[in-house]
């Protein structure tokens, strides 16, 4: 075992105890001799015997000199720790791994479990009359300091710890990287940092994927982390639920509902298996159910689920809540997720347009607003209930309540309705903008692109085709229109256009025309405003016979229910994932669900309503756990060293044993502590053992001088004779 003399005070109280012996033995040999004749035969006979007692009292100073250092020894481990070897103040820096991959099972219990207990130990370990404190961490993203600047009240740092429970979001190691870089060090204070990742090694290696190259590097003595656990695992978890349509009108027209899930699988997959797959309402009801059979190797899957939406009714905001939720595996935070659907008992539509009388066309005097009607309610059991709004009275008229707004007369529009509409679309309510039939001048898409600058160009133009234009007989990926995308190409084929404005924009397309151009475009914004929709061509016979055909009717019912729901669900975030707050909200609360409650609506996957000045919910956002986060796939010491060196700037690596439950005793401070006292222990009993063997000795010998005088002075009385 290595020995260094760091306490100088402490040798030298040691080497003068060791001399106290010596000096005795060196006093008691100063004597004055004093002649005597007699004294001759004694020393004759002393002679004789000279040597033995020399070595008999060199064996008697030596066994004493090692007595004392032994107990010197003993002891002063005992008080200063280590073998008497001093150390600098230590600031020990906990990231503690409290994502999604600390709740997977592994011996019984959760790993986070493992994390704390092993993390509670070397704060045990420090001292903090010796200046050591200690940093904690929470790694789960978006990274939390919870003890920075650091501390040493280790009490309250420990009990900070076992409070720790999983969230559901991923390991933000560059966040963790970030703060660690945020501990200030004091020049005239020289410590040691010890940084100690309370992680699970899987979890931490996908962490370490995600991780940026631009960082900038983090300075530490000592890197910490406990060893890669071997025992296979396969874990399966959601990464997406969406169903195939945003909107249910209950009262209207019934269309078919599914859900749309991606899985992903991880660990031990090189076998075949089965996940079923479970989607319940609030009340525990089964609305669907499925299977996907897994292959060997395979690590992703997509399985689309039908919906029974009888009866479902609102839970939450204006919308039905849903739970996909998987069988039992490794992590069971990654088998659930929420699904949000927008349900209405009608659907509240509102129609600006010219006065009926004025709105007749040269080849007909059917209006766009009934061509509207017909298509969106043809009977009062459709759900949809249409109000007609003159433009000349759009101001005053247009009212929060509606769920969309078709506007079919754009140039008759003022400043004030197309700032009405502004908020209102703001506010969530879908736009829907055609070209005004009755008016070939373009002037009123300045007030189209005030509401969305980024997604049009200024300039847009009337073309028209000599041939009869078409529309293409494939949907464009996330069109509002995909949900008939079966039906598209036989229904599609009927329409020709004669007419039609090019939109020159940077958005989704709703439909193309044979030439590539779109037919309409969309605009989803997913911060709580509505959609707005901008076609190409107006609802006019004139223009085109798509408002003859039976295109139009599946078309409008498709584009008003799914433009709607969309609006009022905005796209689901991964916990950890920052939330875009409406400018409209005043308020955001998470909705209480059967077993998806959480303290922290950005960490924790769940729901959240989003609230207007009224406090009436009118959005909501659907939090999904980081599925990719509890990837359970096996590393290896040597991968994790490697990219962790790529950010850390560190003198040493070192590996405490594997998750077991149980305190690691290869915790380097904790086996310095052991060493120190077990060192103490073995002195103490040298000590012990030294003084029994001195004391025999010391006996034996005297016993024998004793018996060596008496003969010497026998011989004394003799030679007197």
């Amino acid at each position: 075992m290595p020995f260094s003399f760091l306490h100088p005070m402490l040798f030298a109280i040691g080497a003068a105890c060791v001399s106290i012996p010596i000096i005795i033995h060196l006093l008691k040999r100063r004597r004055r001799v004093i002649p005597w004749g007699a004294m001759r035969f004694l020393e004759e006979a002393y002679r004789k015997r000279r040597r033995i007692i020399t070595l008999e009292q060199l064996i008697l100073l030596a066994l004493r000199c090692l007595l004392v250092l032994l107990i010197a020894m003993g002891v002063g481990s005992l008080v200063l720790g280590g073998m008497g070897q001093s150390r600098l103040p230590k600031t020990l820096v906990i990231v503690l791994d409290d994502s999604i991959a600390s709740a997977r099972i592994a011996n019984a219990s959760a790993i986070i479990d493992h994390h704390i207990d092993n993390a509670i130990a070397r704060v045990d370990a420090l001292d903090p009359s010796l200046g050591d404190r200690v940093v904690l961490i929470s790694a789960a993203a978006p990274a939390q300091a919870i003890v920075l600047p650091a501390s040493d009240d280790l009490g309250a740092v420990r009990a900070l710890i076992e409070q720790s429970t999983p969230t559901d979001a991923s390991f933000d190691l560059e966040g963790a990287l970030a703060l660690i870089e945020q501990i200030e060090s004091d020049p005239s204070r020289p410590s040691e940092t010890e940084v100690f990742i309370a992680s699970d090694a899987r979890g931490l290696d996908h962490a370490i994927e995600r991780v940026g190259t631009d960082l900038s590097r983090v300075q530490a003595d000592t890197i910490v982390l406990p060893e890669p656990d071997s025992t296979p695992a396969m874990n399966v978890g959601i990464v997406s639920a969406t169903p195939t349509r945003s909107l249910i009108v209950r009262d209207g027209l019934a269309l078919p509902e599914s859900v749309r899930i991606e899985l992903v699988r991880s660990g031990e997959v090189n076998a075949s298996a089965e996940t079923r797959i479970e989607i319940v309402d609030p009340s525990g009801t089964t609305r669907g159910s499925g299977t996907v059979t897994w292959r060997m190797g395979e690590r992703a899957s997509t399985i689309n689920i039908a919906l029974d939406t009888r009866e479902l009714n609102p839970s939450a905001a204006t919308s039905a809540i849903l739970i996909a939720r998987l069988s039992a595996d490794a992590n069971p935070r990654d088998n659930q997720a929420l699904i949000a659907l927008p349900t209405r008992n009608t659907l509240r539509v509102a129609i600006v347009d010219r006065p009926r009388g004025a709105s007749g066309s040269a080849q007909g005097d059917i209006p766009p607003a009934r061509w509207v009607r017909a298509a969106l309610a043809p009977r009062t059991d459709m759900g949809v209930q249409i109000t007609s709004i003159d433009a000349s009275q759009a101001a005053a008229r247009l009212a929060p309540g509606v769920d969309a707004i078709f506007v079919l007369a754009p140039a008759e529009l003022n400043d004030a309705a197309w700032d009405r509409i502004g908020r209102l679309r703001d506010q969530g309510v879908m736009i829907v903008v055609t070209p005004d039939a009755r008016s070939e001048s373009l002037a009123w898409f300045d007030r189209v692109h005030g509401l969305a600058p980024d997604s049009f160009s200024p300039v847009q133009t009337l073309v028209t085709h000599d041939t009869p234009m078409t529309i293409d007989p494939l949907v464009p990926e996330q069109s509002l229109l995909a949900g008939i995308e079966s039906d598209w190409d036989a229904l599609a084929g009927a329409v020709q256009l004669e007419q039609s404005m090019r939109i020159d924009a940077a958005a989704t397309p709703i439909a193309l025309l044979a030439n590539a151009s779109p037919l309409g475009v969309q605009i989803i914004e997913r911060d709580g405003s509505g959609v707005l929709v901008v076609l190409g061509v107006p609802f006019d016979l004139a223009w085109s016979n798509l408002p003859a055909r039976p295109l139009f009717v599946a078309m409008m019912q498709e584009l008003v229910r799914q433009g709607v729901g969309v609006g009022e669900t905005r796209l689901p975030v991964m916990a950890g994932t920052p939330m875009r707050v409406p400018d409209w909200s005043q308020s955001m609360r998470p909705i209480e669900i059967t077993n998806t409650e959480s303290r922290d609506p950005v960490r924790h996957a769940g729901a959240v309503s989003f609230r207007d000045a009224q406090g009436q919910p009118r959005a909501i956002q659907i939090v999904h756990p980081d599925s990719m986060g509890a990837i359970a796939d096996q590393t290896s010491q040597e991968t994790i060293e490697d990219q962790l060196a790529r950010f850390i700037d560190a003198q040493s690596f070192q590996w405490i044993g594997a998750e077991t439950g149980e305190r690691s005793s290869t915790n380097e401070p904790i086996a310095r502590s052991t060493d120190a006292h077990r060192f103490a222990l073995w002195m103490l009993w040298g000590a012990f053992l030294v003084g029994v063997i001195e004391f025999i000795l010391a006996r034996l010998f005297t016993q024998r001088l004793i018996a060596s005088e008496r003969a010497m002075g026998a011989e004394g009385r003799g030679a007197r004779a």
